[in-house]
């Protein structure tokens, strides 16, 4: 019999999701966590960093994430990579649509905006 062993990355957003309801809900599952470990977000110089080296790893030398974009996508991500992927890649489709070989603060925005509208925060 092979033993599998599964570490779980918990990110802090999901602890603020579970009331008091669904603590008792998911206990079985925390009990069986061997071992919890709390990761904060990048900091907006990691952020930075760490896009550019996404783009490099793809071969993409085009479009060019601004300085302002960037801060966007940090603050909206909390430095979360998940996060920061999910909104540049939205953004990197934006610009491309439109043909633009900078992607500016504003495709962030409209990014956020989907994003919220897709969640029903915003009508």
């Amino acid at each position: 019999m092979q033993v599998v062993w599964e570490y779980l990355v918990h990110e802090e957003n999901e602890n603020r999701c579970l009331d008091k309801g669904d603590t008792l809900k998911h206990e079985a599952v925390a009990q069986r966590i061997p071992m919890q470990y709390h990761l904060s977000g990048l900091s907006p110089e990691e952020t930075a960093a760490y896009i550019r080296h996404q783009m490099q790893a793809a071969t993409l030398t085009t479009p060019m994430f601004a300085e302002s974009a960037i801060s966007q996508a940090h603050a909206a991500s909390q430095g979360i990579p998940r996060m920061i992927n999910l909104i540049c890649s939205q953004a990197l489709y934006d610009a491309k649509q439109r043909n633009n070989d900078v992607i500016e603060e504003s495709h962030i925005i409209r990014v956020l905006t989907d994003l919220d509208r897709q969640r029903g925060v915003i009508a």
